[in-house]
């Protein structure tokens, strides 16, 4: 018969425990839980049962390199049009520097302003080319090996497909593996506004519009979170013998999660109320001990607390 915790059940001789606690030494996680003597824990038990745990540990975390500082590298070449008209930015640029075959659509005027400060490398060009005519609310496709500059709203909707190299404006699908297409898509909106033209739930994709340089960002910070987190995450699951999980998981909680506890936020808990038992998340696999050990003695302290 399982016997139910008082839900007044003080936490006050824990938090006494915690306060003389020393400080975590440096490099190391904080310390989840006291340790505890047996003249601090609570009445002998009554009887030898102990709380059953089944612990699954999440396989070691990568150590992922730091993506590498933007460098800003010289070159030989120099850019000078401010203010100049579009047809003459074309030309200098496509036409002059890179010897790239090139259109400007019909229709299609305005002045744009591109000026680099010191000399650049010829491959950084195009991507300079982008940003000055997305400035200018023009864009620039890729088509049969042609490059149009042409209205950003037009080249948007010339809906040219790529592959993921292709230069200049363009659409690209990326499907994702591990996290929700909906949820990257609020992550890029606030980063890369309007990059992402939709999403589609039931193949977890991505539809993203935008420039070189645009896309390729959009590409980096999805690669960033498209991991499988569950792989290392740690995993327990505690069955306490003679009191209800329910109550143990709160007073669990106050101890882990309170506000000023230096554990907040790394261990999450969670009742089953089918098996009685408390399922224990972390990705510190040591706190699963620290875990199983109070609700160890939570557990004895229900069994007491019945018989007093």
């Amino acid at each position: 018969m399982k016997r139910h915790l008082p839900l007044a059940l003080s936490m006050t001789a824990v938090a006494a425990v915690a306060g003389c606690a020393p400080p975590p030494v440096a490099g190391l996680p904080p310390a989840l839980m006291p340790e505890f003597t047996a003249s601090q824990a609570a009445s002998p038990p009554l009887d030898d049962r102990q709380v059953r745990a089944t612990i699954v540990a999440g396989a070691p975390r990568a150590v992922v390199a730091a993506p590498p500082q933007p460098v800003l590298r010289s070159g030989d070449i120099s850019l000078n049009f401010p203010a100049a008209d579009v047809r003459v930015v074309a030309q200098g640029v496509l036409g002059d520097i890179l010897r790239l075959p090139f259109i400007v659509a019909p229709g299609v005027a305005g002045t744009v302003t591109l000026v680099t400060s010191t000399p650049v490398p010829r491959a950084s060009v195009f991507a300079l080319l982008e940003d000055a005519l997305k400035a200018a609310n023009l864009g620039i496709t890729q088509q049969g090996g042609v490059f149009t500059i042409r209205a950003l709203d037009q080249a948007r909707a010339q809906g040219v497909i790529a592959g993921g190299d292709i230069m200049g404006f363009a659409t690209e699908t990326v499907t994702l593996q591990f996290v929700n297409a909906d949820e990257m898509r609020k992550l890029l909106d606030g980063i890369l506004p309007g990059v992402v033209q939709r999403t589609d739930p039931g193949q977890n994709t991505l539809l993203l519009s935008g420039t070189t340089g645009q896309r390729i960002n959009a590409r980096a910070l999805l690669a960033q979170f498209d991991v499988n987190w569950l792989r290392n995450m740690s995993f327990a699951l505690i069955v306490p013998q003679r009191t209800d999980a329910r109550l143990i998981v709160p007073e669990i909680d106050k101890l882990i999660n309170s506000p000023d506890a230096p554990t907040r936020g790394l261990v999450r808990l969670i009742a089953m109320e089918q098996l009685n038992g408390i399922l224990a998340i972390t990705a510190q696999r040591q706190y699963l001990d620290d875990v199983r050990r109070w609700i160890e003695i939570l557990d004895r302290e229900g069994q007491n607390n019945e018989r007093r």
